[in-house]
């Protein structure tokens, strides 16, 4: 679900990326163009009327083809200007640019619609001078970027508004994608907390430690209780503390060394001023089992510290086989988590030598 939401806000970032010309051709601006060019020869058609002139078909249709071309070219006009200028200029800026373009579009629309219509049926109105010349261009781009100030400035509000929604969108998908994967962190945790696998397994050692005699049996059984008050705090949060995440691994450490049967030697070398700093919880035991994940170290060494960017976490075992192969599930899960508690801001480096490895885990502080 999370892939599927990022990929969703990732597609409808492109997407509004993508379109140098948001909606230039879309129904609503064809359909807001003609509306325009009806209404305005109607209206102009009742004011001659009401003052007493006459008003025939052909300047009915010359004032038609005039809007068309003028909507059209503010149309063209902004949605050019947009994609050209658009991130790259100061919105007074985009709008002077966008009339200018407009205009220049409506004045070469109007030559066009004089040509094809005007001159071949006859036509004659105010507003299309018949007899080409430098003012008749002047006069038709004057008329073209006064209608455009207004059209382009519906225009940049209807699509600036768009974006604004699909921006809000994607950013609304991104963010559920982002939570999401922190609630599925957080469940990993848990779960990791308590390895289904080495809770039975462990379940299995005490039964057979009773079989051997009550006191190893009840040592197991100790051992897993520490261990399980450790792994399920009872307040709830999903938050911790260095000294409880150094509790959650001795108490992980006694049961795997019954159970593997390790003569384990365990130093920690904690700060006293960093043992009640917050962090968050099952960052430290995975590092502890990548190290002794081959079962057969000898000396395990874990230091906390602080340091000027938060807390630094080095976990060492020496006395092993130094197998790569063991434990490279504790360390991918480790860096699923850090991945959603801290992207881009943990450093973690491991390294494997004969004979045991070290892991140095640095975060940032709270």
């Amino acid at each position: 679900m999370n892939r599927v939401l990022a990929a969703t806000a990732i597609d409808a970032a492109r997407s509004g990326a993508r379109r140098g010309m948001p909606g230039a051709f879309a129904a609503r601006y064809i359909a807001a163009v003609v509306v325009f060019s009806l209404a305005y020869p109607a209206i102009a058609a009742l004011l001659r009327f009401a003052i007493g002139e006459d008003a025939n078909a052909g300047a009915l249709l010359a004032d038609f083809s005039y809007c068309l071309a003028v909507g059209f070219g503010a149309i063209l006009g902004a949605a050019a200007a947009e994609a050209v200028s658009r991130n790259r200029f100061l919105p007074g800026v985009q709008l002077a640019i966008a009339v200018l373009a407009a205009g220049v579009a409506g004045m070469l629309l109007i030559e066009l619609s004089i040509s094809a219509l005007v001159l071949p049926l006859g036509l004659s109105t105010d507003k299309l001078d018949p007899e080409f010349s430098m003012r008749r261009l002047a006069k038709h781009f004057a008329g073209a970027a006064s209608w455009s100030v207004i059209i382009v400035a519906l225009y940049m509000t209807i699509e600036g508004s768009r974006r604004a929604a699909r921006d809000l969108h994607a950013a609304r998908l991104a963010a559920l994608a982002a939570q999401h994967d922190l609630y599925v962190g957080e469940l990993r945790t848990t779960q990791a907390r308590v390895d289904p696998d080495f809770l039975f397994a462990a379940l299995l050692d005490v039964d057979r430690d009773y079989a051997h005699g009550v006191d190893a049996g009840q040592a197991s059984l100790d051992a897993l209780i520490r261990f399980l008050r450790a792994a399920l705090p009872g307040d709830g949060s999903t938050n911790s503390t260095v000294a409880r995440e150094q509790e959650l691994c001795e108490a992980y450490l006694a049961v795997a060394r019954r159970r593997f049967a390790l003569p384990l030697e365990i130093a920690f070398d904690i700060e006293p001023g960093v043992r009640e700093a917050p962090m968050p919880a099952m960052l430290l035991l995975p590092l502890v089992r990548w190290t002794i994940a081959d079962c057969s170290v000898r000396i395990l060494r874990i230091r906390v510290r602080s340091v000027p960017a938060g807390v630094e976490l080095a976990v060492e075992s020496s006395g092993g086989g130094g197998d790569d192969g063991c434990g490279a599930q504790a360390l991918a899960e480790l860096h699923q988590r850090l991945a959603v508690l801290y992207p881009g801001s943990a450093r973690l480096r491991t390294e494997t030598h004969r004979g045991g490895r070290r892991a140095t885990l640095a975060i940032p502080g709270a």
